[in-house]
């Protein structure tokens, strides 16, 4: 990394190749640079550094699966960010609900790619839960918990349920 401190310019090529990386899910490119800008943070504006300390921890859990550190570098840098809370505490506690919820409904593609690292992870949690819990289930709820369809979650997934007209039949009562 670079040994002198970061004026203005710099600071903006940072951010701008943080953003650029983040929407392409090039991790080796923006967490390099994350790391550079926290370093010297005291120089950056109270929304930049809130934004790459969302993109940061994001990307700690959903990529590295280290919640722990996710946690840790919100609280170092006194992040407020309610929605970021939200999303760690769904993923930390594998609440699939709360989680596809507020992934499907993510308006800021910054958080969004980050928690893409983390969809097929949730899914097949979620399929676990589901399959150990319930023999049927609607078919309507269960696309409202994924958002993908069905034929798509059977086949990608491997998930072994049969379509029953507009029911799910997860486990056959025998």
């Amino acid at each position: 990394m670079l040994k002198f401190d970061p004026d203005e310019f710099t600071i903006s090529v940072f951010l701008y190749s943080i953003r650029i990386a983040t929407r392409v899910g090039h991790y080796q490119t923006y967490v390099p640079s994350i790391n550079y800008l926290l370093k010297h943070h005291s120089k950056l504006s109270a929304s930049n550094l809130s934004e790459i300390i969302n993109i940061f921890a994001l990307h700690l859990a959903h990529f590295s699966n280290n919640n722990e550190d996710a946690i840790e570098i919100v609280h170092k840098y006194a992040n407020d960010d309610i929605k970021l809370h939200r999303v760690l505490k769904a993923w930390r506690t594998l609440d699939y609900f709360t989680w596809f919820n507020l992934y499907h409904s993510e308006s800021d593609l910054l958080y969004h790619r980050m928690m893409q690292f983390g969809e097929n992870r949730m899914i097949n949690h979620s399929l676990k839960c589901i399959q150990k819990s319930y023999f049927q289930l609607p078919k309507d709820y269960v696309d409202s918990v994924f958002h993908i369809d069905f034929e798509t979650l059977k086949t990608k997934f491997a998930c072994d349920w049969a379509l029953k007209e507009q029911t799910v039949v997860i486990r056959s009562r025998t």
